[in-house]
């Protein structure tokens, strides 16, 4: 999903027009949960990632979407 069709779908739910975040995604190869116990953590990327959409409301709740599973 590309950060454009991100912004369209994002407009077409919630009416106006988002910031887009993407973070990649990455696996431990040596260790999980254990990086922040000073013990070496071997990480690698992988080809996945998300992509996060934001705006604020003018409400006090927060409201998800998702397209992939096309629910709320």
């Amino acid at each position: 999903m590309s950060s454009k069709t991100i912004v369209e779908t994002f407009a077409q739910k919630f009416g106006t027009t988002p910031r887009v975040f993407f973070s990649p995604g990455r696996i431990n190869l040596i260790g999980e949960h254990v990086d922040y116990n000073d013990v070496i953590v071997m990480t690698a990327a992988v080809d996945k990632g998300i992509w996060f959409a934001v705006e604020r409301n003018t409400t006090d709740t927060a409201k998800f979407y998702s397209p992939e599973i096309n629910e709320s």
